[in-house]
């Protein structure tokens, strides 16, 4: 090579040279920012996963086995909808019964005066169906999603019994990186 011009010449190889060339192999495809089963959204740098039939605690102490994650919190109407989307349609169930919720990360306290997130962020965004929240039972502290088109409660949230199996749970984690596409 010509160091004044950078242009390639053919030379013997006895010849010695002010430089070594080294050839970087191609690097390996980037990694995915989610492993595997769980879903990526950008909007969040989050990661996503569906689990099935599971109380409240039960599902979150999955979530965390499975990446440290925790039910979902949810701070936008952009994630509501993202999540909403991710709750798998049963074909057998279409009225708005425990088979078609899906929890996530809400709890109330104090008599549902106050309500939080399970991963400690700021409770920012909530949308509840009508009459929610209602504490039907008396103790109804932990929050759903309607999953199956259930008319104005589609998507929106509302209170159960935190030891009551439904039909799924929705985890999130922090993407392993942030992803550029």
């Amino acid at each position: 090579m010509k160091l004044q011009n950078g242009a390639w010449i053919s030379d013997t190889c006895d010849n010695l040279k002010p430089f070594v060339y080294k050839i970087i192999p191609p690097s390996k495809p980037p990694a995915q920012p989610c492993s595997d089963s769980w879903t990526y959204f950008d909007k969040t740098n989050s990661c996503y996963k569906i689990l099935s039939n599971s109380s409240w605690i039960e599902a979150d102490n999955a979530c965390f086995k499975d990446g440290g994650g925790h039910l979902v919190s949810i701070h936008s109407l952009e994630e509501k909808i993202f999540i909403t989307n991710l709750i798998p349609f049963n074909p057998n169930y279409h009225e708005c019964f425990d088979p078609n919720l899906a929890w996530f990360g809400l709890y109330g306290i104090d008599k549902q005066q106050s309500w939080n997130w399970i991963d400690n962020t700021y409770f920012n965004f909530s949308i509840w169906a009508p009459n929610r929240p209602s504490n039907g039972h008396g103790f109804d502290n932990c929050g759903f999603i309607h999953g199956t088109n259930c008319g104005v409660s589609y998507g929106k949230s509302g209170d159960g019994l935190c030891n009551a199996k439904v039909g799924f749970s929705i985890c999130k984690k922090p993407a392993a990186y942030k992803f550029f596409s």
